[in-house]
């Protein structure tokens, strides 16, 4: 038996029950007395709870009382579904025998993702926190570290891959992409020669260096793929560079770029049109000619 707090409409009961075990094996509850509203007496709980530990000659613990001492993660399992619906221990294993990788790089970068994905954070921290999962292989820190360099240099072939088997999971044609940019920024005032640099910053740190990503998802959301650019160039001035491989790389029909107003300039327009691409753009109402504002 213990106490349990029920509520009905806006108030809270303090109730005796008991559990037990349905025909069907089915664990159920039995309220064996109401004690009464917590509201009228905050003490109900504490008491009720002492009572039913003298009664049963056995002490009883509070949820509240109980500290963990070791907590476990599971939720990499369902994302390792995932990672084998689209077969990415095929296309990393490829890679890694095409560079001759004498460590685990499947494994390696499943690590880095699940940390990104349940508690995102540094490589180092993604090292140190490795005992916090149930089942998963332990991998080195510098395997961490040069991974990340392998993944860039085949950017490309992996890319093509997950788009392919997207297609191929969820049966769907690609015709329009979203396309929008951002920046990611570093806790750094030192530029370098190929992405790092100052520019306009969307997250506000104006004092510190950044790259600019451009980026193509699908009508799901899906991402399709990525290019990076130093981060002083504006946003209308990443689009080309982005659009030059997108029909080529993923034998993508017809394209419909939806975009914000950021990319909306007379040059982005007209290099469009140029492809045979489709368009739809945001811009101010204001610019817009008098008969599409009426």
């Amino acid at each position: 038996m213990f106490i349990k707090p029920t509520k009905s409409k806006n108030f809270t009961y303090a109730q005796l029950v008991e559990s037990y075990r349905d025909e069907e094996g089915k664990s159920r509850h039995r309220v064996i007395f109401n004690l009464g509203r917590v509201e009228d007496n905050p003490s109900l709980l504490r008491i009720g709870q002492r009572l039913v530990e003298l009664a049963s000659g056995k002490k009883v613990c509070s949820i509240e009382d109980l500290q963990g001492e070791e907590i476990l993660g599971w939720g990499h399992v369902i994302y390792k579904k995932l990672w084998q619906e689209y077969e990415l221990d095929r296309i990393l294993k490829y890679v890694s025998e095409k560079t001759k990788i004498a460590y685990d790089l499947p494994n390696t970068v499943f690590r880095m993702v699940v940390q990104h994905l349940l508690d995102p954070c540094s490589k180092l921290k993604t090292y140190s926190k490795q005992q916090e999962y149930v089942g998963l292989e332990e991998v080195e820190l510098n395997h961490l570290y040069r991974a990340l360099d392998v993944l860039q240099q085949h950017k490309e072939e992996i890319e093509e891959e997950i788009f392919h088997n997207n297609r191929t999971l969820f049966n769907m044609e690609v015709d329009i992409v979203y396309y929008d940019v951002t920046t990611f920024y570093f806790e750094s005032t030192k530029n370098d020669e190929e992405l790092k640099e100052f520019g306009y910053s969307k997250d506000g740190k104006l004092n510190r260096v950044q790259v600019v990503m451009g980026l193509f998802v699908d009508t799901e959301g899906r991402p399709i793929g990525y290019e990076l650019f130093k981060g002083n160039v504006f946003d209308s001035k990443t689009l080309k560079k982005s659009l030059e491989t997108l029909s080529e790389r993923f034998s993508i029909r017809k394209v419909v770029i939806v975009a914000d107003r950021g990319m909306n300039s007379k040059e982005n327009l007209k290099m469009i049109k140029e492809k045979g691409y489709g368009y739809v753009f945001a811009s101010k109402l204001r610019s817009m000619p008098q008969q599409v504002i009426e």
